[in-house]
């Protein structure tokens, strides 16, 4: 505040002074921010100027109480927000683990509303939308979080890029793609989830060498990324010395990992799995044993093991087709680390299916640890399913589990595919026959797209019917934009191979019986 002198002119006067000197509005930007004083320093300036000098130290007493309720009314305010927001954070984590979609909404978009801030919020809030159908909800929490520009909405632009990609393939999808993709890298330059999706996208587009280079980058950002990254060298058949002075790389900096956090299992079966894509098994089994053997093996290191086993007999198998009776014990073994792993699981079914045996007891240990999940989820038909696969493997004749989801999800129509499987193998061809006619009536007439598709062909391949199964993927394929067999997604070429193999298989056995000559080799020929 200002008063006039005897001159006329304006000066400023000793209180005042104090009083720009205390000002939080002014310069002194070191001193805390406190809303709550400047009303009280106004305050008290413009008494100390309208009013005779006794009555300001008469209320001095109520400025003071003025300024504290002030000051802790808005502190209130602001403890009283946080308060809320831990609420609503608790009330959706409750809403979550009890299946209750709609609270969990409403918990969301409260937290959204009180922490506008904060873009794990719209996030979480755009997958419960996802998960429930509701995808133009969920594009547009997802926008609404990615309009933060903050380090946490990476993965809202990852979710976009895939939503782009998976409505449709034209320029303009993959256009979009892709500057979403660079705009989650902006963001977030170290995240490696990020350049992995960088990299799936380029090798989609067919830019090869900016798919290297995504997953070159991934690695020197996190070391643990080197496996998968000279898995893809070999796949894409990269210059042998390339894929050495890869694998160099990868042992140098996951070697440095070690020695400074000997406990990182990721790092332990990252280097493991680098030496074990090189044909260094007995290295990849050395550093998985140089884990603390004094504690139970973790979910991730069983999985290392089991994966190890697996690739070990792989590798015999390639050596040469008659190395099955070797292969079988390294498969038990892996199944024995992880009774799920389905990749060990169908290996071991095929090498049965060719006439060997496993040694006696060999599946023992894999079976009686799926025994006792079946006692603690009773009900779980994917347990009892594997379960009953091992049976077989091992020799006997299980009794087949029935499905009892009986809604038309896809996760549901699956099983009831997979129950078809079991009872064939198991030998009630009757009931399997009987099975499979009724579930491909079905799918037939509420068709469920391109998983329908699939579901279809496998159905009839079951029922002996190869060349429908295959003329239902022909007509799939021409349908997803003109999408070829080599441009199609990894199952569904696998399916298409079967599919094929096993259309070839019945054209030569009808040649040998009812045809000959030139409309014989016409059928071999298709």
């Amino acid at each position: 505040m200002t008063r006039r002198g005897k001159t006329g002119y304006r000066q400023l006067v000793p209180l005042q002074q104090v009083f720009d000197w205390l000002s939080l509005s002014g310069q002194r930007r070191w001193l805390p921010r406190i809303p709550a004083f400047d009303v009280v320093l106004e305050f008290a300036a413009d008494w100390y100027f309208s009013r005779p000098r006794r009555l300001f130290l008469a209320a001095i007493p109520a400025l003071v109480t003025g300024g504290l309720g002030l000051f802790v009314g808005s502190e209130a305010v602001v403890l009283s927000k946080e308060r809320l927001i831990q609420e609503h954070e608790q009330r959706s984590e409750q809403f979550r683990q009890t299946g209750d979609r709609q609270g969990r909404e409403l918990s969301l978009r409260a937290l959204a509303a009180l922490d506008a801030e904060n873009p794990s919020h719209r996030l979480r809030l755009g997958l419960l939308y996802e998960s429930i159908g509701r995808l133009d909800a969920a594009r547009q929490q997802m926008r609404l979080a990615t309009e933060m520009r903050t380090s946490g909405v990476a993965e809202a632009c990852l979710w976009l890029a895939r939503d782009r990609l998976r409505t449709g393939t034209d320029s303009e999808n993959r256009e979009e793609a892709e500057t979403l993709l660079l705009e989650a890298l902006l963001i977030s330059p170290r995240d490696t989830a990020v350049r992995l999706e960088l990299a799936a996208f380029f090798e989609m587009q067919g830019e090869m060498r900016l798919a290297e280079h995504s997953l070159a980058e991934a690695a020197a950002v996190n070391p643990r990324q080197y496996p998968g990254m000279i898995q893809w060298l070999l796949r894409n058949q990269r210059p042998g010395e390339q894929i050495q002075r890869a694998i160099r790389e990868a042992v140098r900096a996951l070697d440095e990992e070690l020695k400074k956090t000997p406990n990182d299992e990721a790092a332990r079966i990252a280097l493991s799995e680098v030496y074990v894509v090189d044909g260094n098994f007995a290295a990849g089994e050395r550093i998985l044993k140089g884990a603390d053997s004094t504690q139970e093996l973790s979910g991730a290191m069983r999985g290392a093991w089991s994966s190890l086993r697996l690739l070990q007999a792989r590798s015999l198998l390639q050596q040469s087709p008659l190395n099955g009776d070797a292969a079988l014990p390294l498969l038990a073994e892996s199944l024995a680390y992880d009774p799920r792993y389905a990749e060990a699981l169908e290996l071991a079914e095929v090498l049965v299916s060719s006439g060997l045996r496993f040694p006696a007891d060999a599946l023992e240990k894999p079976l009686q640890q799926l025994r006792a999940q079946r006692q603690e989820e009773l009900g779980n038909w994917q347990t009892e399913s594997i379960l009953c696969r091992m049976e077989l493997l091992a020799g006997y004749v299980p009794e087949v589990p029935e499905p009892t989801v009986s809604a038309r999800s896809a996760s549901a129509l699956r099983q009831r595919l997979e129950y078809v499987e079991l009872l064939q193998r198991c030998g009630e061809r009757q009931e399997s026959e009987s099975e499979a006619e009724q579930l491909l009536s079905e799918l037939q007439a509420h068709p469920e797209g391109d998983r329908g598709s699939r579901l279809t062909a496998e159905c009839l391949l079951l029922l002996q019917q190869p060349r429908e199964a295959l003329a239902v993927l022909r007509r799939e394929m021409a349908s997803v934009n003109g999408r070829s067999a080599e441009t199609s997604p990894v199952a569904d070429r696998q399916l298409l191979a079967r599919v094929s193999l096993a259309a070839f298989d019945a054209a030569l056995r009808r040649m040998v019986t009812e045809s000959s000559g030139e409309r014989g080799r016409r059928d071999l020929i298709e």
